[in-house]
């Protein structure tokens, strides 16, 4: 009977230390700590923070930072975001050198998402001192229809389609999409059939493309 307990206690032991290793784990609040903005200069700009936080390797988590120039309080719904993909240690780092205005105040902070939180870190002001202007490298196509949507391919484009501006010639375009590098445009309803000069607008600072679009007229 001592022997048969004896066997049973020691297996209740080794089930309880065997156990699945994700029923024991214990996730933390995240820490997330926005560090002074650095290298200020005419071409931009380096966010830097630092996030600690648990997680199990399935975790889907985003983190990087949110910033703004008319928010006191940045968040991703409301501010231009990047998104980054590796954490060195603790530690994030970005080098943002576009849309950013000559001698404005902007604020910036960290954040860190998963499934169960949002956390921000604390707000950072900085004065910027400009960033890199933006080059049209290609438009493809070259002409379209009333309506027609053309990619124009460049750097240093805003981050969302409300950061930019596209002419052609007078007539603003509707942006449907719009990265650092390419700007979704549709060619305006209701202008004429005829050769237009391109022109983006991106934090102030105006480049014309070196070709014309023609536009082709309405779509019979």
């Amino acid at each position: 009977m001592k022997q048969s307990l004896f066997y049973s206690l020691i297996f209740i032991f080794l089930f309880l230390n065997c156990e699945d290793p994700s029923l024991q784990y214990k996730e933390e609040y995240p820490i997330v700590i926005t560090e002074e903005v650095t290298n200020v200069n005419e071409t931009g700009v380096d966010f830097v923070g630092t996030i600690k936080a648990t997680g199990q390797p399935s975790d889907r988590v985003e983190f990087g930072f949110v910033w703004s120039v008319d928010s006191k309080e940045p968040t991703l719904s409301n501010a231009q975001v990047i998104r980054l993909s590796v954490i060195n240690g603790n530690r994030i780092t970005v080098r943002i050198s576009n849309d950013l205005r000559k001698n404005e105040k902007y604020v910036v902070r960290a954040f860190y998402k998963n499934a169960k939180w949002t956390v921000y870190g604390n707000i950072v002001n900085f004065n910027s001192q400009g960033s890199l202007t933006q080059t049209i490298k290609n438009v493809q196509p070259m002409s379209g229809f009333n309506g027609d949507m053309f990619i124009i391919s460049g750097d240093n484009f805003g981050f969302t389609k409300e950061r930019n501006i596209v002419y052609l010639d007078g007539y603003q375009c509707n942006i449907i999409q719009a990265d650092m590098n390419n700007l979704y445009v549709l060619v305006p309803e209701f202008i004429d059939k005829k050769d237009y000069r391109i022109r983006v607008i991106v934090a102030g600072r105006v480049v014309d493309y070196k070709d014309f679009f023609t536009v082709l007229g309405r779509r019979e």
